[in-house]
């Protein structure tokens, strides 16, 4: 059924205005169990907001017995949500289970598989584009520490896409720009930015704040690309901003080095 207008409207207040997880789930149960799939997609978008991963995973529960298709806009705010609640490798079990669906598979653990099959055996390739993509390179960032693994595994997420037809946008070359960076890898970050470019997707400021921050996290830190990145931003058409001073600034091993 459509979306009914004094609820969807109710949700999406719900989901924008930070209430904490009492107030929230009090709101949602006022407003009684999601009726489709945009109602269950801002849900747990909503539940994500403030760390709620169980819930999240509860109502893909219930969306899978209630028979709602699982669509990409679906799969992306449940993996969304599980990586803001502290729980990246869910929400990689669920980007995982999207192909073992298209394969016919068992599926993933941690209670993704059953929801990743809700729409009852649609393709894994339906249930993915490019902000799917996006969330599972950002769950790759948040898993492990900063581990190579982590960013090794970003990079072969980052290929399946290119192979699918899917052309990266912005928020996913940010997304494995940061999964580099927290594993310290400062030369493939940076090469990132010069390849996005090369697409005809022009780094932004997150994307520059993100090459900074892997910069920051390298052995050694390298403060001279950090400064002429920086420095470069009106180049680029951009204006530094006080995070872009903050982001450089990690990158200094000491006040004598002349950054501050």
């Amino acid at each position: 059924p459509p979306m009914r207008p004094t609820r969807g409207a109710l949700l999406h207040r719900v989901r924008a205005c930070g209430a904490d997880a009492a107030e929230l789930r009090a709101a949602l149960r006022a407003l009684g169990p999601p009726a489709c799939v945009r109602e269950y997609t801002m849900a747990v978008s909503a539940w994500g907001r403030v760390g709620d991963g169980d819930e999240v995973l509860a109502l893909l529960a219930r969306a899978r017995e209630s028979g709602v298709p699982f669509d990409a806009w679906l799969c992306a705010a449940a993996m969304g949500a599980l990586s803001e609640s502290g729980r990246p490798e869910s929400a990689l079990a669920l980007f995982d289970a999207t192909a073992h669906a298209a394969a016919g598979g068992a599926g993933a653990g941690a209670g993704a598989s059953a929801s990743a099959s809700a729409d009852g055996g649609s393709s894994g390739a339906s249930a993915r584009n490019v902000f799917v993509y996006a969330e599972a390179i950002r769950a790759c960032g948040a898993l492990g520490g900063g581990s190579a693994e982590a960013a090794d595994r970003a990079l072969d997420i980052f290929a399946q896409m290119r192979d699918s037809g899917i052309a990266p946008s912005a928020v996913v070359y940010n997304a494995l720009i940061s999964a580099l960076g927290g594993a310290g890898r400062a030369d493939e970050a940076l090469a990132l930015l010069d390849e996005m470019a090369a697409d005809g997707v022009p780094p932004d400021l997150v994307s520059l704040h993100a090459a900074i921050g892997a910069c920051a996290r390298a052995a050694p830190p390298r403060a001279d690309a950090a400064l002429a990145l920086l420095r470069g931003m009106r180049a680029r058409g951009l204006a530094p901003v006080t995070r872009s001073y903050n982001c450089l600034l990690y990158t200094s091993p000491s006040p004598r080095d002349g950054l501050l």
